[in-house]
């Protein structure tokens, strides 16, 4: 296998990865949430709620970092590819 097709495989395996790390962000949200979707949003104390917020906060933080770093690669190699 040449070279740039490992650099490709290499791309496509932290493609997967970041993916996979997104939807257990996304699965946690979800999970975080769910009881306060089906319930009653006035039993829930108002610092719990703010606990909540501040934890899918961080998530999405997460998720963001994860999708930048991927684009920044697929834009690498879209740029590589462009030049050859």
């Amino acid at each position: 296998m040449d070279k740039g097709m490992l650099h490709y495989l290499s791309a496509i395996n932290q493609q997967i990865e970041a993916h996979e790390a997104v939807l257990l962000h996304i699965y946690d949200i979800e999970a975080l949430f769910e009881p306060l979707l089906v319930g009653n949003l006035l039993d829930f104390p108002i610092l719990k709620l703010h606990d909540y917020i501040g934890i899918a906060n961080k998530s999405v933080a997460k998720i963001k970092v994860l999708n930048e770093q991927m684009l920044s690669l697929l834009s690498k190699i879209r740029r590589e590819s462009l030049s050859e």
